[in-house]
């Protein structure tokens, strides 16, 4: 039972690293975008403002799916607590430690 539960934890963290690769891939290119809007030229004409709501849009669902890793990742400490309290410990530090990072990377985005 104990490996089942092993096994299961660590399909969750592949899937949960995976998800945060995409997550950061996706961030990379909305700065790109977010900076090739702000960049291009210091006249913003009125035809800026679709391309601005969509990028505004893509960054909204972009902060929820990170709510929802994170979330799950908290979740997955909780349940790995008893059983796994090494693994439960180090996914509570590193959803501390993103959660700080991401508070300030948000506060320097917007």
């Amino acid at each position: 039972m104990r490996k089942e539960n092993s096994n299961q934890f660590a399909d969750d963290l592949r899937q949960m690293r995976a998800d945060a690769r995409e997550l950061a891939r996706q961030q990379e290119e909305l700065l790109k975008k977010l900076n090739g809007n702000t960049d291009s030229g210091a006249r913003k004409s009125l035809s800026d403002a679709p391309q601005t709501e969509e990028l505004l849009h893509q960054l909204d669902r972009q902060k929820e799916r990170m709510t929802n890793l994170v979330e799950h990742a908290t979740q997955l400490s909780q349940q790995a607590e008893e059983p796994e309290p090494l693994l439960s410990r180090q996914l509570y530090d590193s959803v501390r430690k993103f959660s700080q990072d991401n508070l300030n990377n948000v506060r320097q985005t917007q």
